[in-house]
């Protein structure tokens, strides 16, 4: 389920900025797979988006 932050445009070009990226590249959608970590075996303290958000707000 995608999920958006309204932010001004201003500090999405001062983000991209200081990451050293385009403007673009923040807005748009990346359906990653850390797949080195998870074929070494790697554990994620929180798999899922839900149980970190609720981590966070507890």
């Amino acid at each position: 389920m995608p999920i958006g932050i309204p932010a001004p445009e201003f500090v999405i070009n001062l983000g991209a900025k200081i990451i050293g990226t385009e403007p673009e590249l923040i807005l748009n959608s990346s359906y990653v797979i850390p797949k080195i970590l998870m074929d070494s075996g790697f554990k994620f303290r929180f798999g899922e988006i839900d149980k970190a958000l609720a981590d966070l707000l507890k």
